[in-house]
Order: C-alpha cells, then sequence, then structure tokens
C-alpha cells in the first residue's frame, strides 16, 4: 500500500492499519487498489474479500486502478496517479454546496471553493495521471454508477485536466461493496 504517510506490504499490515484507531477508515475515504498481474489467486481473493468487508462495514469507497489502462505496465505504477476525491452526501450525490473535496489525500475544501481550490492545485501541479472518485451513494433513487457533484463547474473540471496535458484515469468501483450493503448504513439515526 502506498500514501503519502505510509508505504506498507503485506495484506495483513494493510487491513491492520485501515482498521485501526486513528487510522480507521470513515465514509469519506476513498481507498484505491492496483492489482498486479500474476499475483497468487486465493489469497488475493481473500483480501479483496476482506478489504471489500472493512470498506463495507466502515462505508469506505473501494476503487481498482488497473495501470495497463493508461500503459503503465510497472508494479509502482500507482505512485504516478494523482487522486482528486470527494465526499457528497449519501442521498444528495450531485450537491455541490455540501460536497467536501481532497486532493492526493488532505482535505482541500467544501462546495464551490473547495473543488475550484483542488483545480488551481492540479493546474500548479500538473500530474500526469489524474483518478477521480467521490464517495458512496445511493443508486436506489435512479442515480446513475458515476455521478458527480461538480454542477455548474464541471466544464472547468474537465477543461483544467485537458488543458494541464492531466491524462484522467478510470478508478473502477468495487460493486461488490455497493451490492452487500448494510441495511441502514447511512441512516440519519446510525450511531
Amino acid at each position: 500500500m502506498f500514501s503519502s504517510r505510509t508505504n506498507l506490504t503485506s495484506r495483513e499490515s494493510i487491513l491492520r492499519y485501515l482498521t485501526n484507531a486513528p487510522k480507521r477508515l470513515t465514509e469519506r475515504d476513498v481507498v484505491v487498489l492496483q492489482v498486479e498481474p500474476g499475483v497468487p489467486g486465493k489469497s488475493l481473493v481473500l483480501f479483496r474479500r476482506e478489504l471489500g468487508r472493512v470498506c463495507n462495514t466502515t462505508g469506505a469507497q473501494l476503487c481498482y486502478f488497473h495501470h495497463t489502462d493508461i500503459g503503465l505496465d510497472k508494479p509502482n505504477a500507482i505512485r504516478e496517479l494523482s487522486v482528486m476525491h470527494w465526499k457528497c452526501p449519501f442521498y444528495e450525490p450531485r450537491n455541490l454546496s455540501k460536497t467536501e473535496f481532497y486532493h492526493d489525500e488532505e482535505f482541500i475544501g467544501t462546495g464551490e471553493n473547495g473543488l475550484t481550490n483542488v483545480l488551481q492545485r492540479l493546474a500548479a501541479k500538473r500530474p500526469r495521471f489524474l483518478g477521480m472518485a467521490g464517495s458512496r451513494y445511493t443508486t436506489a433513487t435512479g442515480y446513475g454508477e458515476f455521478e458527480t457533484p461538480f454542477g455548474p463547474l464541471e466544464r472547468q473540471v474537465y477543461d483544467c485536466v485537458r488543458t494541464n496535458n492531466i491524462k484522467e484515469v478510470h478508478l473502477a468501483y468495487d460493486l461488490t461493496v455497493f451490492l452487500e450493503e448494510e441495511k441502514g448504513f447511512y441512516s440519519p439515526n446510525r450511531k
């Protein structure tokens, strides 16, 4: 596991890190997993199942990064990926004013100001690759698989990516986490 804060390599240490306070995952977290070809099947399946369970329990979003999609055929490709993610209300995934924005694990701001600050940061840093992912939300009310809260700034987001020669990378959501979701997890009465 690579992040700006840690570099863990064993599956056990990754799960321990993600489940122990004070680093425990929360609903505002997005976990990006790069799966390498040639990793033994059974252990990988067990790890992914356990990681999915952890994300399901905490409300974190689990995404997969397929580095071969962008022509990077190396084990540390994820280190070249910059990530912009957001935490939106579970029942209002398009609500810009209530959405928190993050860039490379750092909280940047809320609403239009937060998104504008992320775009300024992207323009200044100009990462080669950018993955975008949002927090989990309900699909039961007609929302699609990849909703964004960008609203009137949506064009600015994609213009920023294009004009700064940043390649957008599709981060695939782990739909099994959606399918196994606990009923009532996002209930306002849940403690």
